[in-house]
């Protein structure tokens, strides 16, 4: 049994007596309202955000992701936001926790090359994206591909089994066209 520290933003915790089977990836930041406010945490994981992403820039296969920066929210990048929260209607998302807490899992993600990933193209609403999925930890990051760049779109945990099952058939359905274009 591995001992895990998760990183709360203005302390730390130890969480013992669980089994890690990925300490490649960053430890998560976890929310605690006994040392912050939310919007305090949110600052903090802003502050991650521009070091990650805008400071140190984030790669996909050597290429430099751009950023969606508009519309801009309360001084922060539309990229940022649509990391950290979930809903359907842009203008009324909100924040969720788990997308927050796992802030430093992108480029770590991005970066490793790991075997387990399963990364794919794909078209939603006329979009087409770079799909990479690490399915063991349900885990998605979405890269918008357009004419002359791309960028990195959202990233988030995949927590409904109808969106497991549909990344899974869209990955093996990409999967069995390799394979007829190779015959």
């Amino acid at each position: 049994m591995a001992t895990q520290s998760l990183t709360y933003l203005f302390g730390m915790v130890k969480v013992n007596n669980m089994e890690y089977k990925h300490s490649w990836l960053p430890e998560l930041i976890i929310f605690n309202p006994v040392k912050s406010n939310l919007d305090e945490y949110v600052e903090g994981i802003y502050q991650i955000f521009i070091e990650e992403f805008i400071n140190n820039g984030l790669y996909y296969n050597g290429e430099r992701l751009n950023l969606k920066k508009f519309p801009m929210r309360e001084g922060k990048e539309a990229t940022f936001y649509h990391m950290i929260s979930e809903g359907e209607d842009e203008n009324n998302r909100s924040i969720d926790l788990e997308r927050c807490a796992r802030i430093k899992w992108p480029r770590a993600i991005l970066a490793s090359n790991h075997k387990d990933l399963k990364i794919w193209p794909n078209k939603r609403k006329n979009k087409k994206n770079i799909l990479v999925w690490y399915e063991e930890q349900k885990y998605l990051i979405v890269i918008r591909v357009n004419a002359n760049k791309k960028l990195f779109w959202t990233a988030y945990p995949v927590n409904r089994k109808h969106t497991e099952d549909k990344l899974r058939k869209e990955f093996e359905e990409y999967q069995n066209s390799i394979q007829k274009s190779l015959q």
